[in-house]
């Protein structure tokens, strides 16, 4: 969770936007008319406090060392994990019926269209972050077997 209070944010409102702490920043500078540094790659909150339907981001990237890798789009989170440098599981869960993640629907033919979304998602946001000089990197995916 995270939590605003202060002049121009309405009190009470709540909102599903998917945020990184970096958006912190853009978002101050927003509610205190500070111009945001072209260095800042954080996106502003601001709309989302007046009208808690506007995104701030489609997805969000999640990362832990060289062990796993992380993406939440909507109601899903795509979760895979690599252990000596080979990819070990994969875990994907719909947050809305499971929010504690205890289902995992990775090897449900029901669900090989969310995977493969999440898969493609996962490496854009690789790309955008620059997450390549890890396991994570081109070399990994391009061998990486997902079966």
């Amino acid at each position: 969770p995270l939590i605003f209070a202060g002049p121009g944010i309405p009190s009470g409102v709540r909102t599903d936007a998917l945020v990184y702490l970096l958006d912190i920043f853009p978002t101050l500078c927003d509610l205190t008319g500070t111009p945001v540094p072209a260095s800042v790659e954080g996106r502003s909150m601001a709309a989302a406090f007046r009208d808690p339907g506007v995104p701030v981001r489609d997805s969000l990237y999640f990362a832990y060392c060289d062990r796993h890798r992380a993406v939440r789009k909507g109601r899903h989170k795509l979760i895979e994990y690599v252990v000596d440098q080979r990819h070990s599981m994969t875990q994907l869960f719909d947050l809305v019926h499971d929010p504690w993640e205890l289902t995992n629907l990775a090897g449900s033919p029901a669900h090989s269209d969310t995977l493969a979304d999440l898969r493609g998602e996962m490496v854009r946001l690789r790309d955008e972050w620059d997450d390549r000089a890890t396991t994570w990197g081109n070399t990994f995916w391009d061998h990486c077997n997902f079966a």
